[in-house]
C-alpha cells in the first residue's frame, strides 16, 4: 500500500470508481492524516462557532423514544451517577460523541 505524504499527491476524481481504485492501493501517511483531521476539526469548530454567534443554531431538543433492556438502563444510570450526570444527559453525550466520530471517519475516508 503506497503512502500519500503530500496533499498535492491526491488526484481529483471524476468518478467514484476512480476514487475507490485509488484508495484501494493508497493511504494517507500518519502525519498527513493527523494534519487533515486537525484541519477538519478546526473547520467544524469555526463553522459551529459562526452559527452560534449568528444565532442560527439554537439548541432545540426533540423527544424520541427508544427501547432498551432494563439492565442496560440500570447500567447507564450507574455510570451516569459515577460521573455526576443525569442518565439522559449521558446518553445524549454518547450520541453526540458517536455522531462526531462517524462524521470524522467519513471525512477521513473521503480524503
Amino acid at each position: 500500500m503506497k503512502k500519500i505524504k503530500k496533499k498535492e499527491d491526491i488526484p481529483q476524481f471524476l468518478y467514484d470508481e476512480e476514487e475507490f481504485d485509488f484508495w484501494s492501493n493508497h493511504e494517507l501517511s500518519e502525519m498527513l492524516a493527523n494534519k487533515r483531521l486537525k484541519e477538519e476539526k478546526e473547520e467544524l469548530s469555526r463553522y459551529l462557532a459562526a452559527k452560534i454567534k449568528s444565532g442560527e443554531r439554537k439548541i432545540r431538543f426533540q423527544n424520541i423514544s427508544i427501547r432498551l433492556d432494563p439492565y442496560q438502563i440500570q447500567a447507564i444510570k450507574k455510570i451516569a451517577s459515577q460521573k455526576s450526570l443525569q442518565y439522559q444527559s449521558l446518553i445524549r453525550l454518547w450520541i453526540v460523541e458517536g455522531i462526531k466520530h462517524e462524521l470524522l471517519e467519513s471525512v477521513m475516508k473521503k480524503s
